[in-house]
């Protein structure tokens, strides 16, 4: 290998070498995000089943108001879950 080449070949693959260095940060710090967003959402996602459980038990407390809580909720979980689908995609 000439010497010019094989300086080109050294420099492509350091600079490849950052570029992968930095892909595996931003997916490791991508991940971590994921986690954290999943563990909101598991906290969203037990306020909903006690929410339910909560209007089956009083159906004669104001049900509406708790339906409409427990739907406000359920909203806001499958939007959470559909943007963490297209962060991963």
């Amino acid at each position: 290998m000439q010497p010019n080449m094989k300086a080109n070949f050294a420099r492509e693959l350091e600079a490849l070498a950052r570029v992968r260095d930095e892909l595996k940060l931003k997916a490791h710090l991508a991940k971590r995000d994921v986690q954290d967003e999943l563990e909101r959402l598991e906290v969203k996602w037990l306020r909903v089943d006690e929410e339910l459980q909560r209007a089956t038990a009083h159906a004669k407390d104001d049900v509406q108001s708790l339906t409409r809580s427990a739907r406000e909720l359920v909203l806001d979980l499958k939007q959470g879950y559909e943007s963490i689908k297209r962060r991963l995609v």
